[in-house]
C-alpha cells in the first residue's frame, strides 16, 4: 500500500475511500493524443496484469511537465476505477533518448535543445484549438508569426496560453513568417519582447 501522505499529493481530493487501490509503477508511454487530452502508458514487467494506463493532461500539468512522447519513462501512483487503471499522480518522468530534446533528471521542466542556432524568444499571443492555429510574438520580428497545431503535435507541446514563453525557429513563407519548430522555454513564465 502507498502511504499517500508522504507524497504530497496536490489532488489528494481525488482519493477514494479505499487507498489501498493506489498502486506505486513504472512504465513507458504507449502513446499521447494532445489534442483529445490523454493518452496510455504501459506498466513494466511487474504490473503488466493491469493493462495500459490511462494518463490525462491535467496530470502532466499538475506535475510540472510541458511535453510527452511515445517512449517515454514514467513513475506514477495509479489508482484502480470501474473502467480500469488511471494516473492518480506523476512523480517522475524521463524523456526518451530518441528525441533532439531531454529534461534533465535533476530538473524536469527545463528543455534541452540539440541545435540552438537560430531559436528566437518568442510569447504567444493567442492560439485556438478549434480553428488549429495561433499567432506568436517573436523578438526581433515586427510582424505576428502563424503557428499551426501540426507543428504544436510534431514537438508534442500539450497545448498553447496567451503569454506563454517559447523557443521558435522560424521559416518565411509567401504570407510571412510561419514557425518550424517549437520548444516550451521553461526558463522563463512570461517574457517581454521588443520588436
Amino acid at each position: 500500500m502507498v502511504d499517500i501522505f508522504s507524497k504530497n499529493f496536490s489532488n489528494s481530493e481525488y482519493v477514494t475511500n479505499n487507498i489501498s487501490d493506489l498502486t506505486e509503477i513504472t512504465g513507458v508511454i504507449k502513446w499521447f493524443d494532445i489534442v483529445r487530452g490523454f493518452g496510455f502508458f504501459t506498466p513494466d514487467d511487474n504490473y503488466s496484469h493491469m493493462g495500459d494506463v490511462l494518463l490525462h493532461v491535467t496530470y502532466l500539468r499538475w506535475a510540472g511537465y510541458h511535453t510527452i512522447c511515445a517512449g517515454d519513462l514514467i513513475t506514477a501512483i495509479v489508482q484502480k476505477r470501474e473502467s480500469g487503471y488511471q494516473t492518480f499522480k506523476i512523480l517522475s518522468m524521463k524523456q526518451s533518448e530518441l528525441w533532439d530534446f531531454s529534461a534533465p533528471s535533476d530538473d524536469r521542466s527545463r528543455v534541452e535543445i540539440a541545435n540552438k542556432e537560430g531559436m528566437r524568444s518568442a510569447i504567444v499571443k493567442w492560439f485556438d484549438r478549434v480553428k488549429r492555429f495561433g499567432f506568436l510574438t517573436v523578438e526581433g520580428i515586427s510582424e505576428d508569426v502563424f503557428v499551426h497545431m501540426e507543428i504544436i503535435r510534431k514537438y508534442s507541446l500539450l497545448g498553447l496560453y496567451p503569454k506563454q514563453a517559447v523557443l521558435v525557429r522560424l521559416d518565411k513563407g509567401e504570407k510571412g513568417f510561419m514557425v518550424t519548430e517549437i520548444y516550451p522555454d521553461t526558463s522563463k513564465s512570461y517574457i517581454q519582447i521588443s520588436h
